[in-house]
């Protein structure tokens, strides 16, 4: 039987799923490349954090991956980033942009195919059957905490971000603001990403985790856990 927690829901859908938490979490804006909330340890042991012995680091500046006119703004991004790694993090910021993008105008990416897969990449297209009835306004702001591949892997990979929504408010089609205090907080999302047939990083799922590291929604199936 499944255990049945209480969970408070961000009221405002976005992309088909519902970001939900048991909280906020006040910790995840901490900076460098510390989430707000600990992983799970079988998550922690599954995820590569040596870069191989080719690897050159590299200085990746917030303004660089921001979309001032969308409104979305990176805050910080981990100094552990390295050539390698810097696929990854651009193909991360360009659907969480895509994402928001949705959610903020309406407007469905032009390119859903090559920035994501399965349920993520549904998740960048407006479904006329089910139009949004709430939209959000800017800014998003992120911050990029951890960029990694998983453990003996380079197809498979992973960012944590600390997600900040207490500048977004939600608005209805009249342009209401129908914010409601479980609109707004911070939320640890971890994006999982993977290797295309083109060789090219690609989103396979998004999910956020409440306080304690314990998953509450995955962007990419069709129910929580």
């Amino acid at each position: 039987m499944r255990k049945l927690i209480r969970r408070h829901r961000l009221t405002t859908m976005l992309g088909g799923a519902v970001i939900t938490g048991s909280c906020a979490l006040t910790g995840c804006s901490s900076g460098g490349s510390t989430a707000g909330a600990p992983a799970s340890s079988s998550a922690t042991q599954s995820i590569s954090a040596s870069p191989t012995p080719t690897a050159k680091n590299v200085t990746v500046s917030p303004e660089s991956v921001s979309d001032t006119e969308l409104g979305y703004i990176v805050t910080e991004v981990t100094p552990e980033m390295t050539d390698e790694k810097l696929p990854i993090l651009k193909a991360s910021v360009a659907y969480d942009q895509a994402f928001w993008r949705l959610n903020i105008t309406g407007k469905s990416a032009d390119n859903p195919d090559s920035l994501a897969i399965d349920k993520a990449r549904d998740d960048l297209i407006e479904n006329p059957e089910f139009p949004r009835r709430v939209h959000r306004t800017a800014p998003i702001k992120v911050s990029i905490d951890i960029v990694e591949f998983e453990a003996n892997k380079r197809d498979l990979a992973q960012v944590t971000t600390c997600l900040d929504l207490n500048e977004s408010k939600a608005v209805n089609t009249k342009g209401e603001d129908v914010t409601m205090s479980t609109d707004i907080g911070k939320y640890r999302v971890e994006t999982t990403l993977v290797l295309n047939d083109d060789k090219k990083w690609v989103v396979k799922q998004q999910r956020t985790a409440d306080a304690g590291g314990r998953q509450s929604w995955w962007v990419g199936v069709s129910e929580p856990f």
